[in-house]
């Protein structure tokens, strides 16, 4: 081959390192879990990996009626970037029942709301004409309800001004759809109420070996039925939460609706730092039955996981999500961990009617078991989070114990974890160990070292892009003073010991003493 006698002396090479700047924390991937429709495209029981953004895309593969895509739709109203799978499960059971009641032949014309599930998205308007009758009134409301393509349940005129309604998907989460009539005593000559609540739904999809799909894929957020086996959920992410050599760690999102001794009672018999429940009366009136907020409960779980995990991804734009100050925090990420919960806004949420929600006593109650709510906000013209607690209250020994009470310290606790287990893998993924000196230019560790490299994360942590541990010189030697590290040099092992990490808290309550006075 011919070439061109070229002569390049001395020679020289010249290798190209990367920066070797930190490894930042795990993206946020989300879980949601429930019944499906066996005419959606997806597999039943298998793990369908990245949901898409748009609501007919998501009826496709689930049914549109079906409980997992009102929860993924409900997801995607709040949180369109991060990424969600699903696993869709076999619909089983028998189908809850309820029904609206009309009495009397209308005296003139006018118009009544019935609302099946959701205020937001299943309130349907009913003409009503001056001398129709209970019966052609039932049939206007079966017509309404049943146009619907994505109705949660269907209608039926059973005759003498009875609607019934039947969940469209079997199952005990047919039990949690909610029934409201608006403006059922306003027209003249006639009367529609809410006559029996949604019940009788039997049957839950989710069993043992559910999970088994996801092998070792980490899900921040996992939205569940409440009214499947909690237990299931529990043993899935427990274990996650100090796992073996990885990080898998994540929070379970339920949605509660039972008489409040019967809420406490459910929040107290849990103990784990993985699970929120978010908690609502039921109402039994003459024009309401059902969850006390007028929405599907797993469409409320939805919501807030979608809130949190949109709160903790880097680059979202959050500013809908937050009240006050927004500062950097206009942007989501790791950060953000440490931003409190409450007064959070969910704009597609309904307000709760006055008189239906909990007393300020029963919220505290319900906190104390570790139990979280959401509500109205002071002036009722929107809906708020409240504080976000976990169900964790005591340790193993049954010691109380408030490490993981709150969200935010969860949140906080697993990404400072998280960084320090990225960047120790990433700087050690290749490292002689010895008991002198370094030699430069060969990567080598010793105490020493290990030791500036862990004070330098946790630096590292506590400046703008994480603001997850305590800054100040005050707070580093506390840190300092309280690392253990202690060498095996024969097994080469390390067992570093972080006895104090410092972390940033929310600011959760003021209390100060005003006292007045007639004179300057």
């Amino acid at each position: 081959m011919a070439g061109s006698s070229l002569v390049s002396k001395p020679d020289v090479t010249l290798a190209i390192e990367g920066a070797g700047k930190p490894v930042s924390n795990e993206p946020q991937r989300v879980l949601i879990v429930a019944a499906m429709f066996s005419t959606g495209s997806a597999t039943p029981g298998a793990l369908t990996e990245n949901i898409p953004q748009d609501a007919a895309s998501i009826d496709g593969l689930f049914g549109a009626r079906s409980q997992i895509a009102l929860a993924c739709r409900n997801f995607r109203k709040v949180n369109e970037s991060t990424p969600v799978d699903a696993i869709g499960l076999t619909e089983t059971g028998a189908a809850a029942t309820g029904a609206f009641l009309v009495a009397g032949a209308a005296t003139e014309s006018g118009s009544i709301t019935f609302v099946v599930g959701s205020a937001i998205d299943a309130a349907y308007d009913v003409v009503v004409a001056d001398l129709d009758t209970a019966d052609a009134i039932a049939d206007s409301i079966v017509a309404a309800i049943n146009s619907d393509t994505r109705r949660v349940a269907s209608a039926t005129n059973a005759g003498s001004g009875v609607v019934t309604m039947t969940a469209r998907q079997p199952g005990l989460h047919g039990n949690g759809i909610m029934l409201q009539v608006i403006d059922g005593t306003l027209i003249s000559g006639t009367t529609a109420t809410v006559s029996i609540a949604m019940n009788s739904g039997s049957g839950d999809p989710i069993s043992a070996g559910v999970f088994d799909v996801v092998a070792d894929q980490r899900y921040q957020t996992v939205i569940y039925p409440s009214e499947s086996d909690t237990s299931i959920l529990k043993s899935f992410l427990d274990p996650r939460f100090n796992a073996e050599n990885d990080i898998l760690d994540g929070v379970g999102v339920i949605t509660l609706y039972d008489t409040f001794s019967n809420i406490l009672a459910v929040n107290n018999a849990h103990n784990s730092q993985s699970l929120v429940t978010l908690n609502f009366p039921v109402t039994a009136e003459d024009d309401y039955r059902g969850i006390a907020m007028s929405e599907n409960p797993i469409g409320i779980s939805a919501q807030l996981g979608a809130a949190r995990s949109l709160r903790l991804t880097a680059g979202a734009l959050i500013s809908d999500l937050l009240v006050g100050q927004l500062g950097f925090d206009a942007k989501g990420g790791t950060a953000l961990a440490t931003r409190p919960y409450f007064n959070t806004p969910f704009p597609n949420l309904p307000i709760i009617i006055l008189g239906r929600g909990w007393s300020s006593v029963e919220v505290q109650q319900i906190g104390l078991a570790g139990g979280s709510t959401i509500g109205s906000n002071l002036t009722r013209t929107g809906v708020i989070a409240g504080e976000m607690f976990t169900t964790y209250k005591t340790d193993a020994a049954a010691n109380p114990d408030d490490s993981f009470n709150f969200l935010n310290k969860v949140d906080a606790a697993v990404n400072a974890r998280e960084y320090f287990f990225n960047n120790i893998k990433k700087e050690y993924a290749q490292m002689r160990l010895t008991s002198g000196s370094l030699v430069p230019g060969r990567p080598m560790t010793n105490e020493t070292q290990i030791r500036g490299f862990l004070m330098s994360l946790y630096r590292d942590l506590s400046e703008t892009a994480f603001v997850l541990t305590v800054a100040g010189p005050e707070a580093e030697t506390v840190f300092a003073d309280n690392l253990i590290v202690e060498i095996d040099f024969s097994a080469g092992a390390v067992d570093v010991v972080f006895n104090r990490v410092p972390l940033v808290s929310q600011f959760r309550e003021f209390f100060g003493t005003f006292k007045i006075a007639f004179e300057a």
